[in-house]
């Protein structure tokens, strides 16, 4: 799900174009452990040949801690990839486009994540969302 942050009231257009809580970003929750290998994200709405993004990963579905700033390009059509170097464990991981920043409205898009998820985790959560 793509949601969009309140903006922080500031003077100048310039500075709230450049601060981090302007940008879209994408939450997924996995709950359980899995190793990540690469992210292929499908955005029926942008025409870029690449994007930036920087990748969080959180182990207790709240705290994410920054993995690293990837680079997804386009492949097929309007499908982007980012293969990672050095793969990484995470119950779950939010994506945060850089550069170009996305911030029309994607009407619609997909995330698919690569890799392998732990047949069993004693830590693992539940989410719940509350109204």
């Amino acid at each position: 799900r793509t949601t969009g942050a309140e903006s922080v009231k500031t003077t100048g257009k310039e500075h709230i174009d450049n601060s981090p809580y302007n940008r879209r970003h994408i939450t997924i929750l996995l709950g359980k452990t899995c190793e990540l290998f690469y992210i292929r994200i499908n955005l029926t709405d942008v025409n870029e040949k690449w994007f930036s993004g920087h990748i969080s990963a959180t182990t207790d579905g709240r705290a994410f801690s920054d993995i690293k700033e990837c680079t997804f390009t386009a492949d097929h059509g309007n499908s982007y990839t980012c293969v990672f170097k050095n793969h990484f464990r995470a119950r779950g991981l939010r994506i945060i486009p850089t550069k170009p920043v996305l911030k029309h409205k994607v009407t619609q898009f997909g995330v698919h994540l690569y890799g392998i998820a732990f047949g069993k985790d004693i830590h693992q959560f539940v989410y719940y969302r509350t109204s």
